[in-house]
């Protein structure tokens, strides 16, 4: 395998730059500037930097979708990302660093900036990054097609995959993906693109909610403990993220049954067949005058399809779809992404399940919209927010890591450094499938982290749901309730041609530049 070698490798991953003022998750511009200053002024050896997804996000941007094809407008969104203040000062960085002979830089693809891969908006991301210097131009690799960026360090292979691509919400069909830009090059029609379950909720529930509950956007685990912090700010967002869940499920589902030859018909053409078809009905969408206050949520007719629903969530039909196709995948006989959809239905099930209890409670109790904002929200959303706090979320020697597990079953024991983000959460673990490490790079987003304490005791949660309520990200971080750890891992070579590998939280003291080791994260090959 011809890889490129480097001295000493450095992973960055999910800045997430984009977003209106006042609604961006990345605010560490000083942290990256003096970080990217610092690579910039190595002058020993090959020093290599790794983007290893989500650099930019497209669906934090004012009028988002899951995915813009449209010629001129991802391009445009991608300049007014990089000409904006905080972000600027970021992509300064990258200039400075690649107008240095021996300095490498590489992009992977995420699942929030999927418009790099056109060709039109990948050019002008390499102009961004190159500030149109062709010698620097060729110090920029762009890896958009999933199979990660690979290279080598000393005596040690390296591989770094952004990791949705084990995440059943986010996971992107890049084959597909590799055939609209295809199509629209030649200016043929293209095929409609279709958004996986996580791209979804941010465009149709959550970028709603961000206006003025910015704080969701800082929850991790998301999956956990999103749905039910949705539902406790705003219940009348039960209808979307009902929706969500189960035209996922079905659509997996009967993609898988129907790639095996196991199923004929509609797959998402007819998304109310196919629902009927798996046992699921799905709650249409509230009238206006249900959304008003004080009335009853539901209408008699909606509220039976609500107990139907809750009594069809585990029918036979849906139990035998499931147990075919984990049977047929442990024989070897279906291709691994339908263990993915075997996992997101499995989970969305359970969403549905979160969202048929509450809308239960609502019947049965006869309850308002003003009734469950003022007695029951604020206590479903303290008991959502304890997902927030398990005791194993931020422990970076979390082996039972599902995107730790999956990915490195998925990668070839030959890495000896396989390298992740996504998540949001920091690890650094020994490899099971070989004698190599597991690192994620965390984030440079914001996270919020909460202390059981605050969560059990009555005065301090009522502090929390105020600063909550006010809807300002600045307030949430004057008091310590967003941590921002800019990690990055580091791979250096020595003069015997080891690598010694670690995380380090990148941060500031007095204007100056620290790297902080993050304790327990070390490790060395050769």
């Amino acid at each position: 395998m011809n890889l490129p070698i480097f001295d000493e490798l450095h992973v960055i991953s999910d800045l997430h730059l984009g977003g209106p003022k006042g609604r961006q998750i990345f605010t560490s511009t000083r942290e990256a500037s003096a970080f990217l200053k610092r690579l910039s002024a190595q002058t020993c050896g090959r020093v290599g930097l790794i983007v290893n997804g989500d650099l930019v996000d497209f669906l934090a941007e004012e009028n988002a979708q899951c995915f813009d094809s449209e010629p001129e407008s991802a391009e445009a969104k991608l300049r007014s990302i990089a000409d904006r203040d905080g972000f600027r000062e970021v992509f300064d960085g990258f200039r400075r660093f690649v107008s240095k002979d021996h300095h490498h830089l590489a992009v992977n693809l995420g699942n929030h900036d999927l418009e790099l891969a056109l060709p039109w908006v990948r050019r002008t991301l390499v102009d961004l990054l190159s500030g149109g210097d062709d010698s620097a131009r060729g110090r920029i690799t762009l890896v958009l097609d999933g199979s990660g960026y690979r290279a080598q360090v000393g005596q040690a292979k390296v591989i770094c995959l952004h990791g949705n691509e084990v995440d059943a919400w986010n996971v992107t069909d890049y084959e597909k993906l590799r055939r609209v830009s295809r199509d629209l090059s030649l200016g043929k029609p293209v095929e409609r693109w279709k958004p996986n379950a996580g791209s979804r909720m941010v465009i149709e529930v959550m970028n709603s909610v961000k206006r003025d509950w910015p704080f969701v956007d800082l929850l991790k685990p998301e999956r956990e403990s999103v749905p039910l912090i949705l539902l406790a700010l705003d219940p009348t967002l039960g209808w979307k993220v009902k929706n969500i869940a189960s035209l996922a499920t079905v659509a997996n589902i009967a993609s898988a049954k129907r790639e095996a030859g196991f199923l004929e018909g509609p797959v998402d053409g007819d998304a109310d067949v196919a629902a009927t078809k798996s046992g699921l009905t799905l709650l249409g969408e509230p009238t206006g005058n249900q959304l008003q206050t004080p009335i009853n949520l539901f209408t008699n007719a909606e509220s039976r399809l609500l107990r139907k629903l809750a009594r069809s969530t585990q029918t036979g039909v849906q139990s035998a779809l499931l147990d075919d196709i984990e049977r047929q995948f442990r024989d070897g006989i279906l291709p691994i992404d339908l263990i993915r959809s075997d996992y997101e239905a499995v989970y969305l099930g359970k969403m549905s399940d979160l969202w048929s209890a509450t809308a239960g409670w609502l019947h049965k109790t006869g309850a308002n919209l003003n009734v469950w904002l003022a007695n029951q929200g604020r206590q479903i959303l303290r008991k959502a927010l304890e997902c927030l706090i398990e005791d194993r979320v931020f422990d970076l020697k979390d082996s039972t890591d599902d995107t730790f597990q999956q990915i490195d079953a998925k990668v070839g024991s030959e890495f000896d450094f396989v390298i992740t983000g996504h998540t949001h959460l920091e690890r650094a673990l020994p490899r099971n499938n070989g004698s190599g490490y597991y690192y994620n790079t965390g984030t440079w987003a914001g996270i919020m982290r909460l202390e059981r304490s605050v969560l059990e005791n009555d005065a301090k949660f009522n502090a929390l749901y105020q600063h909550l309520s006010a809807g300002s990200l600045e307030l949430l971080e004057k008091n310590n309730l967003v941590i921002r750890e800019n990690t990055v891992v580091s791979i250096k070579a020595d003069a015997c041609g080891a690598a010694h590998a670690k995380l380090q939280h990148v941060r500031l003291n007095a204007g100056r530049l620290v790297l902080d080791l993050v304790a327990g994260s070390e490790a060395q090959i050769g």
